[in-house]
């Protein structure tokens, strides 16, 4: 009979017991079991408690997601053309998005070009040229042109006129498209869309003072510019195209959401717009053509025109036509320097109130018609 092979007994120890151990079905496991749902409960308590605490916060200040209701929402223009400082609260909000819009507009200008910055004056230079080809010289008298040559002045004084004009209507056109251009923000309810037409109107001021610059340089340079105290009112003049094409922007973008027409409208009309203002002509001379038609009073709608009051104005505060006889200064200036800020003021108050009061009437529109 064979022998048996020896029992092999491996050394345990208490820590294999312990594994090898079945786990006890008793209340004590139970219990555990309790207590561990308990301690995962807790921060999901405490989760909820804070959650609770921040929507309570939120809804104790101002909701930061807007929405609309149609039956409760506010009827009326003066119901959103009034709390016009509210505008000025959004831009302030939102200093930072409307730098980033500027910047981003600017840099986009010149990136890629070989010209750069240089390409912000090319467009009013070439229109300068042209028109001062045609009016300066070709429309010119004959036996003036002759003995004395191209008039400096006028020269001056259709580039001032050519600088202001083109800013206000650039900023406009730049703000006809910006919220159909712009979708995909405006549908996001918490974007700030009125500050659209603020950036482009900034663009076009930032271009507009680079050529003031070349204006200064050039009509000191050929004796046309009187600098004085009356250049410290230029602040004001710059404010006041800024809220006039803000505001026109402002009526524009919205309108063009509503109506796709409005943009095959503008350019026709700024067409006719810079023929009707002083930018090339002077009133004067234009009084003299009225008297010998009969129609004096065709001169009174023309000074009613909004950009009137700003092109003299600017020509003013720059000293252009300052060396002129006072006969031929008060001929060429009717009203002060005091009484064209005024009115440029008013205007663009106006404009703006109109402008702002229109877009937030129909903002509630704009996501289901970009």
């Amino acid at each position: 009979m064979p022998a048996r092979p020896p029992v092999v007994r491996f050394p345990t120890s208490r820590a294999t017991d312990r594994l090898t151990r079945p786990i006890p079905r008793g209340p004590s496991s139970g219990s555990a079991r309790h207590r561990l749902g308990e301690a995962q409960a807790i921060p999901e308590k405490q989760s909820a408690t804070h959650s609770t605490q921040r929507s309570t916060r939120l809804s104790d200040s101002t909701p930061i997601v807007r929405h609309y209701s149609a039956e409760g929402a506010p009827r009326g223009f003066l119901k959103f053309a009034l709390p016009v400082h509210q505008f000025f609260q959004v831009v302030w909000l939102s200093r930072s998005l409307v730098w980033n819009f500027v910047r981003r507009n600017l840099l986009g200008r010149f990136r890629g070009s070989l010209g750069g910055a240089g390409w912000v004056l090319v467009f009013p230079v070439f229109q300068f040229c042209v028109y001062f080809f045609v009016f300066g010289i070709l429309f010119a008298p004959k036996d003036k042109l002759i003995n004395e040559g191209p008039d400096p002045f006028f020269a001056v004084y259709l580039f001032a006129g050519i600088l202001l004009f083109g800013a206000v209507t650039e900023g406009a056109s730049l703000s006809l498209r910006s919220i159909l251009q712009n979708g995909s923000l405006v549908k996001k309810v918490a974007f700030p869309c009125e500050v659209l037409p603020l950036t482009n109107a900034l663009v076009s001021m930032v271009t507009y003072a680079v050529g003031c610059v070349v204006l200064v340089i050039v009509g000191l340079s050929i004796g046309q510019l009187d600098i004085g105290w009356s250049v410290l009112a230029w602040p004001i003049l710059i404010v006041s195209a800024l809220v006039f094409s803000t505001g026109l922007g402002l009526l524009l973008a919205s309108a063009n959401v509503l109506v796709r027409d409005v943009s095959q409208f503008w350019p026709i009309f700024s067409l006719a717009w810079f023929f009707l203002s002083p930018v090339f002509w002077r009133l004067h001379l234009v009084q003299e053509k009225a008297d010998a038609l009969n129609i004096p009073w065709a001169t009174n709608l023309l000074v009613l025109n909004p950009a009137y009051n700003m092109l003299m104005a600017q020509r003013q505060i720059f000293g252009i036509g300052a060396k002129l006889t006072p006969e031929h200064y008060v001929s060429l200036f009717p009203h002060s320097l005091a009484q064209n800020l005024g009115f440029s003021v008013l205007w663009a108050v106006f404009m703006f109130f109109v402008g702002y009061g229109f877009f937030m009437s129909h903002r509630h529109k704009f996501a289901d018609l970009v």
